[in-house]
């Protein structure tokens, strides 16, 4: 996505964990705590693809796979309050966007059903900057542009 457009686009991972899913919190938890030492994403890829036998003893495991340089700072971060409000705000957020299932994408706040490529991506992120190009030009600050856009698209 960078290669093509730069700035204009930034993407965010927001976790959403599910009340019927007991192991997707701590899934979330782990995956946080792994982010802080660079090994966030190689994590993801683990979790999704064990996903059925998740849970707090099971991530802890995993995330010895992935080669973190310090896994006591992991499994002190993955216990932290710290941690656990983080994956608690990405979850109100996700009520708040009225989110029902994950993973779920979302464009400036639309849910995108489409193709997940750089591809299947384009139209959308192109209509958004064409959006976001339009307000700059009206004279809304950069700093305000994705709420901007975000709140409008929710009102949809």
């Amino acid at each position: 996505m960078s290669e093509k457009y730069g700035d204009s686009v930034a993407v965010h991972l927001r976790h959403f964990p599910l009340p019927n899913h007991p192991g997707s919190e701590p899934a979330a938890r782990a995956m946080q705590a792994a982010l802080r030492q660079g090994k966030g994403w190689e994590l993801g890829e683990i979790l999704f693809a064990n996903a059925r036998s998740l849970g707090p003893e099971s991530v802890l495991g995993l995330a010895e796979q992935v080669g973190l340089g310090d896994l006591e700072r992991f499994k002190a971060d993955f216990a932290s309050d710290e941690v656990k409000a983080e994956v608690q705000n990405d979850l109100k957020a996700g009520r708040e966007a009225r989110l029902r299932s994950t993973p779920t994408i979302l464009v400036n706040g639309l849910p995108y059903q489409g193709q997940r490529s750089v591809e299947g991506f384009g139209a959308v992120v192109e209509a958004e900057i064409k959006k976001a190009d339009a307000l700059l030009a009206g004279g809304t600050p950069i700093a305000q542009i994705y709420e901007t856009l975000a709140k409008q698209n929710l009102a949809k």
